[in-house]
C-alpha cells in the first residue's frame, strides 16, 4: 500500500525515471507475494514509463525489470515470453554500459532455448558467452557456462564431449571446494555426474553421485529417481521396491506443491481481476464525477452571463431613456406647446 502511494505520488510529481523506479519496485513486491500476474503487468507499466529517447533514461532500472521478468516467466513456463525479456534484458544492458550484465544475459537465455528444444542455440550461445568472458580474462567465469551444455551432452549420450566440459567445470569454476563438493543450490550437477559414471559403466561412482542428491530438498526427487534406475540395473528387488516408494512420495509432495502454487495463481488472476474491476468502476465514477462538476460550472457560467446580459440591456435602456428625456426637455418646439397647453387651462 506504500509503494502505491509512492507509485501516485511520483505520477504526479515525478520524472520518467521517478515512475520507471517506483513501478519496479512495486512489481517486485508484487513477485514477493507471489502475485506474478500483477508484477508482470506492473513491471510492463514501468516500461512504458522509460523515457527511452532522454539522454538521461535509467537503462540500469530497465534492464532490471525485464531481468525480473525473465525470471517471472521462466517460473511460469512460457520460453517465448522468457526470450524476449531477455533479449530486452541484454539490449538495456548495453546501452547501460554493463557489459558484465549483458553477457549474463546472454547465458539466462539457455534456459529458454532449452525449454523450446533448440539445442545447437545452447551450444552456440555458450560458446559465445565463453569467448567473452575469456577476452576480459574472467576464466572462472568462462568456465561456469558448461552446466546446460553438459546435460544436453549427456542425453545425447556423447560422453567424450561431456567429460572435457566437466573437468573444466570442475577444476576452473571456482565453484567447488577441497573435497569436491558444489556451492549450495548446484547440487544438481551430482546428477549428471552420476548420469555420466553410468553411462561409461561406472555404476558403483554413479549410485555414489546420487546419493549425494538425497541429502537436499531441492534435488531429492531427481535422487530417488536415479538411485531407481541403477537398481533396476542391477535387478535388486527390493531397492526397487523401495525406491519406487520413496519417489512415488517425493512425485506426489511435487505435484501437491505444483497445484498449491497453481491455484495461488488463479487466485492471483481472481484477486487482480476484481481489483482491475474495482479501479475501473472508481476511474468511472472520478470520470462522472468530473463530468457532472464541469456541467454544472458551466451551467452556472452561463447563467452568470446571462444575468450580465439583462442588467446590461436594461441598463442600456435606462440610459438611452435618460438620454431622450433631457433632449425633449431641451427641444424650443416642446416649450411652446407646453406653453400653449397652459394658457388653454388658464381660466379667463
Amino acid at each position: 500500500s506504500v509503494l502505491r502511494e509512492v507509485v501516485a505520488y511520483y505520477d504526479r510529481h515525478g520524472t520518467p525515471n521517478d515512475r520507471l523506479l517506483a513501478r519496479y519496485l512495486l512489481g517486485c513486491v508484487y513477485r514477493d507475494l507471489h502475485e506474478a500476474p500483477i508484477a508482470l503487468i506492473t513491471w510492463e507499466d514501468a516500461i512504458a514509463c522509460a523515457d527511452t529517447a532522454a539522454a538521461d533514461c535509467d537503462y540500469a532500472t530497465l534492464f532490471r525489470v525485464c531481468g525480473q521478468m525473465a525470471e517471472v516467466y521462466f517460473r511460469q513456463y512460457m520460453p517465448e515470453k522468457e526470450l524476449e525479456a531477455s533479449i530486452s534484458f541484454c539490449r538495456y544492458a548495453l546501452l547501460a554500459s554493463d557489459t558484465l550484465k549483458y553477457i549474463k544475459g546472454l547465458l539466462q537465455r539457455n534456459s529458454a532455448y532449452l525449454a523450446l528444444g533448440d539445442t545447437a542455440a545452447v551450444y552456440r550461445n555458450i560458446g559465445h558467452v565463453r569467448q567473452l568472458y575469456l577476452e576480459k580474462g574472467l576464466k572462472a567465469e568462462a568456465a561456469q557456462v558448461f552446466p546446460d551444455a553438459i546435460q544436453i551432452a549427456l542425453d545425447q549420450k556423447q560422453f567424450e564431449r561431456a567429460d572435457s566440459m566437466m573437468k573444466v567445470f570442475e577444476s576452473e569454476s571456482g565453484l567447488f571446494d577441497n573435497d569436491g563438493n558444489i556451492e549450495r543450490s548446484r547440487e544438481l550437477y551430482y546428477y549428471d555426474k552420476g548420469r555420466y559414471y553410468f553411462g561409461i559403466g561406472k555404476v558403483d561412482s554413479a549410485e555414489y553421485e546420487f546419493r549425494r542428491l538425497l541429502a537436499y530438498d531441492a534435488v531429492v526427487t531427481d535422487g530417488y529417481h536415479a538411485l531407481l534406475t541403477v537398481f533396476q540395473h542391477r535387478a535388486c528387488t527390493d531397492s526397487i521396491l523401495k525406491y519406487t516408494y520413496l519417489y512415488e512420495q517425493a512425485l506426489a509432495d511435487y505435484f501437491q506443491n505444483t497445484q498449491i502454487q497453481s491455484v495461488a495463481l488463479a487466485e492471483g488472476l481472481y484477486d487482480y481481476s476484481c481489483q482491475e474491476r474495482l479501479a475501473q468502476d472508481q476511474e468511472k465514477k472520478a470520470h462522472q464525477f468530473k463530468l457532472a462538476l464541469v456541467s454544472v460550472l458551466a451551467l452556472g457560467i452561463l447563467i452568470a452571463l446571462s444575468v450580465l446580459w439583462i442588467f446590461q440591456k436594461r441598463k442600456e435602456e435606462r440610459l438611452r431613456f435618460t438620454a431622450k428625456s433631457i433632449w425633449l426637455l431641451q427641444c424650443p418646439i416642446l416649450e411652446k406647446i407646453q406653453f400653449w397647453s397652459l394658457e388653454e387651462r388658464m381660466p379667463p
